[in-house]
C-alpha cells in the first residue's frame, strides 16, 4: 500500500524533528485503567495526523496516523487498535489507551502537519499511586549479621523504606 509507506516515511522523518518548542501535559491515571490523550488545535484542512511514543529513551515510534480528520486510521510498529484507538473531530485529535501498565505509560507526542509544519504535543503518561521497587541489598557486619533491605516505595518523590529485615546468622 503506497499510503501506508508513504505514512510511514513520514513518521520516520518526524523522528528527527526537535520537539523542544512544543507544548507539554501531564496526564495520570491508575494502574489498569483506561485513558485518553488529546490535543487540540488544528482545523478540518490539516492533512496528516499522528500519534508518536518515545521508547527506550531515545527512539519514537509512530502509534498511529490519519490522513485527514474523517478518514480510517493505520496502526503502526506493533501498536494495535485492541489498545489504542485514535479518532479525530476537525479540531481535536485523541488516543485512548486501554488499560495503561508500565509498557503504556511513558511520553506521547500527538502532531498535525498544518501549511507544511509539524506541530507537536508532548503528553506525559504517567501511572498515579505507589510504585513498589524490589531492591536487594546485602551488607557485611563483623558480627555476622545481614542486613536485608527488602523493598523501597517511592511516594510523591521521595524514597521510605519501608522494611528492614535483619537476619543472624550462627557461625
Amino acid at each position: 500500500c503506497r499510503e501506508g509507506k508513504l505514512l510511514s516515511a513520514l513518521c520516520s522523518l518526524l523522528c528527527w524533528i526537535s520537539v523542544s518548542g512544543s507544548e507539554s501535559q501531564t496526564v495520570e491515571v491508575q494502574s489498569g485503567e483506561d485513558v485518553t490523550l488529546m490535543c487540540s488545535g488544528m482545523d478540518k484542512h490539516v492533512s496528516v495526523r499522528y500519534w508518536l511514543k518515545l521508547v527506550k529513551g531515545t527512539d519514537i515510534q509512530c502509534v498511529s496516523t490519519m490522513t485527514s480528520y474523517n478518514s480510517e486510521v493505520t496502526y503502526h510498529d506493533g501498536f494495535s487498535n485492541h489498545t489504542f484507538t485514535m479518532s479525530s473531530n476537525t479540531s481535536t485529535i485523541f488516543l485512548k489507551v486501554r488499560s495503561v501498565d508500565l509498557n503504556k505509560s511513558g511520553i506521547y507526542y500527538c502532531g498535525f502537519n498544518k501549511d507544511g509544519h509539524p506541530f507537536l504535543t508532548t503528553i506525559h503518561l504517567k501511572i498515579k499511586g505507589k510504585i513498589i521497587f524490589k531492591f536487594f541489598s546485602f551488607s557485611w557486619i563483623p558480627s555476622s549479621h545481614y542486613f536485608f533491605q527488602v523493598m523501597l516505595k517511592r511516594k510523591k518523590n521521595y524514597l521510605k523504606i519501608s522494611s528492614i529485615i535483619k537476619l543472624s546468622f550462627i557461625f
